[in-house]
């Protein structure tokens, strides 16, 4: 199940975690490398080659005991063929049933874990994509500040300035002054321009991590569950097969059960291999996965004012608020356009009401700026987004981690089993055989 919003605001390294991490880590050349998680490194993508590579080793050597034996039964077989027909193949059936239904409950395992990965995965896309939400909002409200801003310079500052420039009522004292606070109020607001532009609209437009992750777990997520799926779909077919194969008490039967049981052998140690390379990988993410992600993104062209903001989100430190400044300084700026505004208004009563219409728009649209400045500023809290990004990170480094072992345990235990099954098809295939004889 996915983890519970409200128990994700602290993340503690799982011993699970850290027993996965400590699998050493060594490159094609076995030369230890860092186990640090860096998917872009060739030596680390060999580490994890390597970690997958041992049970499939461990495979193809059990493949050629096989044949050995295989080649020692039939050598044996015509020496000893009248000592062995006096012995029952019934005792090596009735243990490879036993084991063929602790194979089918190992395999069933696998199903569940399947799904318990698929479902975090899914969590996981969820949460980021609330981020994603999150951060579009700040986007927008932005957006719509700005809007306002050029709204107020272009427009209503700049028929002010027109205004004042050519009215006849005005006197050589009055109209310089008026024309300089339309200055001073376009100053102003071109300030303020520049920082919704800059310290904000460009510090979130690259943060599309939770976007580009999403994309990433969606893809991977979709072949791996499939993947999984079949794989013990048809060793479970392929032993239910097997057991009414062994019932026919027939040695043609009983060698499809051997062929049978060798393929999943094959299959299921293929299997432990590749999700022993999941269970390191992800469990060296985990080990340090907010340092991973504010390492990655720089490389994606970030500047260091970015990177303070993803640290923010990331991190949750309110006094690393990156948005903090910007706004307080947005909303001074705005104070002193609306200073500007009651002053000329005090000033350029004589102007008439054309003027003083244009003037108490443009206050009731420096009231709403304010309204509108503080909103963003609530959304630019941390909390929101860091609880959503830690119910990933969550849902990743505990219950999927814990899935992808429960699953590598399956196979890894239902390989053993199958390892013991193959001995045991092979003597009861000689005992059958001699007893026909």
């Amino acid at each position: 199940m996915a983890v519970d919003i409200g128990e994700t605001m602290y993340y503690n390294i799982s011993e699970l975690v850290k027993f996965f991490h400590s699998f050493p880590h060594y490159d094609l050349q076995f030369d230890p490398i860092d186990p640090k998680f860096d998917p872009q490194s060739q030596p680390y993508l060999q580490s994890l080659i390597l970690v997958a590579a041992v049970p499939v080793l461990w495979m193809l050597l059990w493949i050629l005991i096989y044949l050995a034996y295989f080649c020692y039964l039939c050598v044996t077989c015509r020496k000893n063929r009248v000592e062995k027909s006096t012995k029952s193949p019934q005792p090596s059936r009735w243990f490879s049933f036993f084991f063929y239904v602790l194979v089918i409950l190992m395999i069933t395992v696998s199903f569940y874990s399947n799904e318990v990965i698929d479902h975090n995965a899914q969590s996981v896309k969820d949460h980021l994509h609330k981020i994603q939400l999150h951060t579009g909002k700040i986007q927008i409200q932005s957006a719509v500040i700005l809007q306002s801003i050029d709204k107020l310079k272009d427009e209503t500052a700049v028929s002010l300035k027109q205004e004042f420039t050519t009215s006849s009522v005005l006197d050589e004292q009055e109209r310089p002054k008026l024309q300089g606070l339309a200055d001073d109020m376009t100053e102003s607001l071109s300030h303020a321009n520049e920082i919704v532009t800059d310290s904000v609209q460009d510090a979130l437009r690259k943060l599309t991590f939770d976007s580009s992750l999403s994309k990433i777990i969606s893809d991977y997520e979709k072949y791996r569950h499939l993947a999984t799926h079949a794989v013990s779909g048809f060793i479970i077919l392929a032993t239910i097969l097997s057991m009414f194969s062994l019932a026919c008490k027939k040695k043609g039967f009983i060698l499809m059960c051997v062929a049978l049981a060798v393929f999943n052998v094959i299959l299921v140690w293929a299997g432990v291999g590749a999700y022993s390379a999941l269970s390191v990988g992800t469990s060296d993410f985990c080990m340090d996965p907010t340092g991973y992600l504010v390492q990655q993104l720089p490389s994606s062209g970030m500047v260091p004012e970015e990177v303070k903001v993803l640290n923010y989100y990331l991190k949750c430190q309110p006094q690393g608020n990156y948005f903090y400044e910007p706004i307080v300084t947005l909303q001074e700026h705005l104070g002193h356009v609306q200073a500007y505004i009651d002053e000329i208004a005090e000033a350029s009563g004589k102007l008439g009401s054309r003027v003083s219409t244009n003037l108490t728009m443009a206050q009731n649209d420096v009231r709403r700026l304010m309204t509108n400045v503080l909103k963003m500023s609530s959304f630019t809290e941390c909390t929101y987004s860091h609880t959503h990004y830690m119910a990933a990170i969550h849902s990743i480094c505990n219950t999927c981690v814990v899935g992808e072992t429960t699953l590598l345990g399956s196979y890894f235990f239902s390989g053993l089993i199958l390892i013991i099954l193959v001995f045991l098809m092979l003597t009861a295939a000689q005992l059958i055989n001699n007893k026909a004889d």
